[in-house]
């Protein structure tokens, strides 16, 4: 990327007045909206960060100062957001090449979102870069600092969007595997929304991973379809399972199953791609992606939700559903002539049996009349 110079505006002045309580100092899984915000952009590699307030500035600047950001205050917050905007954007002008607006009360917006954001930026140089998710766009637009003087004059109805639209055909708009862009706290109900999704926010939904699979990794339509079928059986295996009183991550084994083969082609595929999904934010993902090629030893009843993807892509044959048997046979033909492939495969596939049968003590009858169901 360039050596561009990216800021941030968090808006934080408001009066929260739907929300009966102060947006900036909601507590959401042990961290305050603000320093939620500021955090997300600290970790995506922005570190100009500029909070406006107004309303509670007492209360809220303690908090601040425990960050890496710095405060402007907005005499006139009581006018509206966009005011805020405006002060923000006067305090950056002509320090930096593009800034986000982020308003306070959207607290979980990914890191890989920010980054992907600048990446489209840099690459382009819109005036705007916009965050979609699923055909709907949302927060944090990315603005090229050309629009601040513009900005700071504009005096039209409509706030930040409607100022933006008038350069509606210079801007970009980014896909990103994030569904809380649009996910904001107006009210009471929005909050409790929030907390609820707060525990699934490491672990990309299927529509979040379809995203990283055609827009971020490009993979090939075979790798994508066989990556499909892993998900389904990995997912189908868990269930049994549940439903025998074990409760495995079902949304975790989903996601593992359609991003285990993100780098496939390259050496060290399943290390490769663990590290990128860990830097994306995705750590549970990248720890059963990690083992998908080679498992590490387990307790002799042992069985977790790598256990389940290493047998599901063992049980998968380009986007079929194989026995351990058929799989095993094609492969060992493949290499039929290459005596330490040969025995690694047999390794592999051994470890496979061992879950195999671990699976079926469990549930009390074969894997494959489990997999026949979901078919």
């Amino acid at each position: 990327m360039p050596d561009l110079r990216i800021a941030a505006l968090i808006p934080a002045a408001g009066m929260s007045s739907r929300m009966k309580a102060f947006k900036p100092l909601l507590d959401l899984g042990g961290q305050t909206f603000i320093e939620r915000a500021v955090r997300l952009f600290e970790t995506a590699g922005v570190t100009d960060v500029v909070t406006v307030i107004g309303h509670r500035r007492g209360d809220l600047m303690p908090v601040l100062a425990r960050t890496v950001c710095r405060w402007v205050f907005n005499p006139h917050y009581r006018d509206g957001m966009f005011t805020s905007v405006q002060q923000g954007a006067r305090e950056l002008h002509r320090s930096c090449d593009a800034f986000f607006v982020l308003p306070v009360d959207t607290p979980l917006v990914r890191p890989l979102t920010v980054r992907h954001l600048m990446e489209a930026y840099a690459r382009r140089s819109p005036l705007i870069c916009y965050p979609r998710f699923m055909d709907r766009r949302g927060h944090p637009p990315l603005i090229d600092s050309r629009l601040i003087d513009e900005m700071l004059t504009y005096r039209g109805g409509g706030g930040l969007r409607a100022f933006l639209a008038r350069h509606g055909d210079r801007a970009e708009t980014v896909p990103v595997a994030d569904a809380y862009i649009g996910m904001g706290a107006n009210t009471r109900e929005d909050l409790e929304a929030l907390r609820k999704a707060l525990p699934r926010h490491t672990i990309p939904s299927p529509e979040e991973c379809q995203v990283l699979l055609t827009h971020h990794f490009s993979v090939s339509p075979a790798i994508e379809g066989h990556s499909r079928a892993v998900a389904g059986v990995a997912r189908r295996l868990g269930n049994a399972l549940n439903d025998c009183g074990r409760s495995y991550d079902l949304d975790l084994l989903t996601a593992g199953g359609l991003l285990h083969d993100i780098c496939k082609g390259q050496k060290g595929h399943a290390d490769r791609a663990a590290v990128i999904l860990r830097e994306a934010g995705f750590p549970e993902v990248a720890g059963i992606v990690a083992e998908h090629m080679v498992l590490r030893p387990r307790g002799d009843d042992e069985i977790d939700e790598a256990s389940l993807l290493y047998l599901a892509d063992r049980m998968v044959q380009d986007d079929q559903v194989v026995s351990l048997d058929m799989r095993r046979s094609a492969m060992m033909e493949k290499y039929a002539r290459n005596g330490p492939i040969r025995r690694l495969i047999s390794e592999r596939f051994q470890a496979a049996e061992t879950i195999l049968a671990r699976i079926e003590a469990v549930v009390g009858r074969q894997v494959e009349s489990i997999l026949s169901e979901g078919r």
